[in-house]
């Protein structure tokens, strides 16, 4: 079976990060003053979702067995399905949108997205699904037409340092052997973050400020990432906010914010990041991370975690990080070090330094 070639992965905030993740395909223009006065007066909206889940035939499945196996596939495929339109629902209600089931809304989203299983090889257990793209498009219009689209782009990969084994430590298929077992839902965080990119890009940053208040821990996250690609005055009027969900007690959340923190080139957030640090605990022997291993894996080697490593917003989301126990730790050493150019290891030790910092800054005259 072919394996479908890795696309090129893109940040959303109109910025390519070298990180891969989640973005969309190239610089979306600001819309016009008139489209943005006939966005912001709507008030219904009707969501139309079509998704679609697929993979290519290999030109060696020749055989009869073989392409019954695909046939077979793609009829699982065709059952996949996301929870897109409760995740659409929920930026709608940022929006202040009502959603229609029935009859003329002011407002259409259409979304239209495709995925695809990503295949990996792994040690005695063979070829495994345990990768996973969603990409597609996300348009708003109005009875006149289009008003606004946006293109995204998202890919999550298993880390191919992980074996699989079975329940009872024996070697076995692995628990994404099929296509249709691909982890398509570790896909969410994108679709999330175009919906946010887009909204941002019609109604501004206020309902990137009401998502970081929301109560879907995903949400809070994504606007965080959302509001760090932005950067510039909506990232800075946004410092405050974003230091107080260092205190989130949703560990991804606690990542982006951290992440965001760092982009914002802001000194103000150093002293909300020492606390977060502070209360995380950090140790100089914990500079190096190790995955925990589940019941269906286990790590064959150590990662590296120095700060230069932890890279963009989209590696919140992503698998190195996401079964790490401490990556709200690692993002906000990073984004301390991108703050002051320092690296220590140890809460104590930057406390010390901040401290004479601060000692040394020099006092206003009166």
């Amino acid at each position: 079976m072919n394996v479908p070639p890795r696309l090129p992965v893109l940040m959303c905030a109109c910025l390519a990060l070298a990180s891969p993740g989640w973005g969309q395909s190239e610089t979306t223009p600001q819309p016009d003053a008139e489209k943005l006065a006939r966005l912001r007066a709507a008030k219904t909206v009707r969501i139309d979702i079509k998704q679609r889940y697929a993979f290519e035939e290999s030109e060696e499945d020749t055989d009869s067995d073989q392409k019954q196996r695909w046939r077979k596939s793609m009829a699982a495929l065709r059952q996949v399905s996301l929870p897109l339109t409760e995740e659409a629902r929920r930026v709608c209600d940022l929006l202040g949108l009502r959603v229609l089931a029935v009859g003329q809304a002011d407002l259409i989203l259409q979304i239209d997205v495709a995925g695809e299983p990503v295949q990996a090889r792994y040690n005695n257990v063979g070829d495994q699904y345990s990768g996973a793209i969603l990409h597609g498009s996300i348009l708003v219009r109005d009875r006149s037409g289009e008003l606004l689209a946006h293109e995204f782009q998202y890919e999550y990969r298993f880390p191919t340092l992980l074996v699989y084994t079975t329940h009872a430590g024996m070697l076995g298929p692995g628990p994404h052997a099929r296509p249709e077992d691909a982890p398509f839902d570790r896909t969410l965080p994108g679709f999330r973050l175009g919906l946010l990119e887009l909204a941002a890009l019609g109604w501004g940053a206020e309902p990137l400020g009401r998502a970081l208040k929301a109560q879907n821990p995903g949400l809070r996250a994504a606007a965080a990432c959302v509001l760090g690609g932005r950067r510039g005055a909506e990232l800075k009027a946004a410092v405050s906010r974003l230091a107080l969900l260092l205190e989130d007690t949703d560990d991804q959340v606690r990542a982006a914010a951290a992440w965001a923190l760092g982009e914002s080139d802001d000194p103000t957030a150093v002293p909300s990041l020492l606390t977060a640090l502070d209360k995380l605990g950090i140790r100089p022997e914990e500079s190096k991370k190790t995955i925990e291993p589940t019941e269906e894996e286990e790590p064959t080697e150590d990662l590296d975690t120095d700060i230069e490593a932890v890279g963009d917003g989209a590696d919140v989301f992503q698998d190195r990080f996401a079964q790490d126990p401490h990556v709200a730790l690692l993002f906000i050493r990073a984004a301390l070090h991108k703050l002051t150019g320092e690296g220590f290891a140890s809460a104590a030790e930057w406390r010390r330094w901040w401290s004479q910092k601060q000692n040394l800054a020099p006092t206003k005259q009166p």
